[in-house]
């Protein structure tokens, strides 16, 4: 406490009395409002007391202390504390991480790629309870193909019904379902029914 009042700085330090007792304590008072100065043995309490109410972010649990307490590099023990909290490094993104956008060739023609999904399970109508759906990338055709299941031969034999008989074979194919069909079983179920279409596994339907 010593070393606070024979230092030189923007400090103004000043004895506060606490209640009607003897007792008092060293408070700047430069701010309006006395900041106790506080030892190193409390300071971690003090930290520990106000950041686990509602675990602030870094510069708000700086601004917090700092507001009410008062001791040498603060800022830079309050940071790091609110930095290396466990319970704050579980609960809170601290870096939000963006993948680059992806390159995609246009479609030369239409017919030549076209997204599919499945949608559902739905609530039964007439025994079916999914949708097929496929979406050409050059005109956006849509089409929806009722299912009763979601396996790969129901989708590869939707496929063919739907949209090859009608439409021609196309190139590739966009396929992210949200069902557990993997890429794979899809195109040996085309392949079981004489059709070779590329899949191109890495473009969302939606694009």
């Amino acid at each position: 406490m010593n070393a606070y009042k024979t230092a030189i700085t923007n400090l103004n330090l000043e004895e506060v009395v606490i209640g009607n007792g003897p007792a008092h304590i060293l408070c700047d008072i430069s701010t309006g409002t006395p900041r106790p100065i506080v030892p190193k043995s409390h300071r971690r309490q003090i930290f520990d007391s106000i950041h686990k109410l509602s675990h602030p972010s870094i510069r708000t649990a700086i601004k917090l202390i700092s507001d009410r307490f008062v001791w040498h590099d603060l800022r830079r023990e309050v940071g790091e504390w609110a930095r290396t909290c466990v319970s704050c490094q579980k609960a809170k993104v601290q870096r939000h991480v963006q993948a680059p956008l992806e390159q995609y060739e246009n479609p030369p023609h239409r017919f030549a790629t076209i997204n599919i999904d499945i949608v559902g399970p739905l609530p039964i109508s007439q025994g079916f309870s999914y949708l097929f759906t496929i979406v050409d990338r050059f005109t956006r055709w849509p089409e929806a193909i009722p299912m009763t299941d979601a396996t790969a031969t129901s989708c590869a034999q939707a496929l063919a019904l739907g949209w090859i008989s009608r439409f021609g074979i196309p190139q590739k194919y966009n396929f992210r379902s949200r069902t557990a069909i993997h890429l794979t079983n899809l195109e040996r179920a085309l392949a079981n029914l004489g059709f070779s279409i590329k899949p191109n596994n890495g473009i969302s339907p939606s694009s």
